[in-house]
């Protein structure tokens, strides 16, 4: 009998981690874009950096699309991240040397929304990697994305930040900072794996840059949060699918300074 509830405990662990226990400190991306895949992940709040599985951790999707004269890059990424169920953008980089990826910061990406006419299309269909990205976005958005990214242009490093390629990102906040944070933020405790404070970047300071998302209220509060030394800032994002502008304006008001 006890040998019989054993292995139904251990049945169950089992089938819990094929869902849900694809630990991102212990994932590292395995593809050839790691370049990109670094400016994905610490562009984009809420990002995992990874596709969790009934067979573990994943790499997300990451296809090139099209490529300017100069060499800059434009590419689809797309993963389940912290705001929205399968998330889906387009990002430029500008270039790649010497192990760093240049990009023109929080307005290098796009956000894609589903735009097929057939509002009955299943989740399977939706996830569908080979579905295409034109389905996510407008002409109009790429257009502006391009304009933006000196798309055809001579690149301008100036205008460029620069990120060490990597193919797994450490999370700088240990797990009771973060439960720490999450109280403070929503004024309710929760257990680990219901916390959701996601590590994006950090500074030139050593200043880092949050997503906060408090997913079970009723008005889905999510919020980009800076912590600088003991001192912490937050704002309540106005709309998930296009936070650039307001995002920007959010690291300048706190003296964000990265190159």
């Amino acid at each position: 009998m006890k040998k019989k509830a054993l292995f139904s405990l251990i049945i169950v662990i089992i089938t819990s981690c094929l869902y849900g226990c694809a630990p991102k400190e212990q994932f590292e991306y395995s593809g050839n874009d790691a370049d990109l895949y670094t400016e994905a992940i610490h562009s984009i709040l809420g990002t995992d950096g990874l596709i969790k599985g009934r067979n573990g951790a994943q790499d997300p999707v990451l296809n090139v699309i099209e490529q300017d004269a100069h060499g800059r890059k434009m590419y689809v990424y797309s993963e389940k991240g912290s705001m929205g169920r399968v998330q889906k953008y387009i990002l430029i980089s500008q270039r790649t040397s010497n192990g760093f990826v240049y990009y023109y910061p929080d307005y290098n990406f796009i956000i894609g929304e589903f735009l097929m006419q057939d509002e009955t299309a299943s989740e399977d269909k939706i996830n569908d990697e080979q579905i295409y990205w034109k389905q996510f976005f407008t002409e109009s958005q790429v257009t502006k994305l391009k304009l933006l990214n000196d798309w055809n242009q001579e690149i301008k490093m100036e205008k460029c930040i620069k990120q060490k390629v990597i193919q797994k990102k450490d999370d700088p906040l240990t797990s009771s900072e973060k439960n720490a944070l999450y109280n403070e933020l929503f004024n309710e405790s929760r257990n680990d794996r219901e916390v959701f404070i996601d590590y994006l970047t950090m500074d030139d300071e050593g200043k880092l840059l949050y997503l906060a998302s408090n997913a079970d209220s009723s008005l889905m509060d999510y919020r980009m949060v800076i912590i600088d030394g003991d001192s912490h800032y937050n704002q309540k994002i106005d709309d998930v699918m296009a936070y650039q502008e307001q995002l920007a304006a959010f690291k300048r008001e706190h003296n964000w300074k990265k190159s």
